[in-house]
């Protein structure tokens, strides 16, 4: 059936042939659209997770890290003592979070670093604020042999330097519970 409309002709369909294929074909793309809406909003909440996580766990990081640092500012100080006639290292003495190896002729009890308990009776607290904890283990005296190819000194010559060695362990909390631990091993040249 065929209308003029303004002298031009316009074909109008009959509805029954008429199939709907556009409808059909915009029904497909609206839900391959929703598909991917819903996939970029999964992906979007879980980059929010792990940019959080990762920045819980920096801060932890920094917390352990300046415990570390604050344990280490104590090494010469004790190592000093240690060389001005200190008897021996004396954990009891110095307080919580001090320990020695075995067989180093210490009056310290032997603590297996890896049962600390983090508290008052085993560690040293840096900050209450950040829950920041650290000891410091005695290791004894070491010699570090080097060999020097200095040529005024004469090459293949052996030095040998007596250190104090010391294992620092340090754990940062951040109030979320993250926790990272850190260990630094310390030696100071012994006078």
């Amino acid at each position: 059936m065929e209308s003029e409309a303004g002298g031009a002709q316009v074909s109008l369909l009959v509805p029954c042939q008429q199939r709907g294929a556009v409808l059909l074909v915009g029904m497909v793309f609206l839900l391959l659209m929703s598909i991917a809406g819903v996939q970029l909003t999964k992906r979007s909440v879980l980059d929010q997770y792990m940019a959080t996580n990762l920045a819980v766990r920096t801060i932890a990081f920094e917390n352990a890290e300046t415990a570390l640092a604050q344990a280490e500012s104590q090494v010469p100080a004790m190592s000093a003592a240690l060389d001005s006639g200190m008897a021996a290292y004396d954990c009891m003495a110095l307080g919580a979070g001090y320990f020695a190896a075995a067989g180093t002729g210490t009056q310290c009890s032997v603590t297996d670093l890896s049962s600390l308990n983090w508290n008052d009776s085993d560690s040293m607290a840096h900050s209450s604020a950040t829950d920041s904890r650290y000891v410091i283990e005695y290791l004894g005296i070491d010699e570090i042999r080097t060999l020097d190819d200095d040529v005024e000194i004469g090459s293949g010559i052996k030095i040998s330097t007596t250190v104090h060695v010391y294992r620092l362990v340090s754990r940062g909390v951040q109030a979320s519970g993250s926790e990272v631990i850190l260990q630094s091993l310390v030696m100071v040249t012994k006078s």
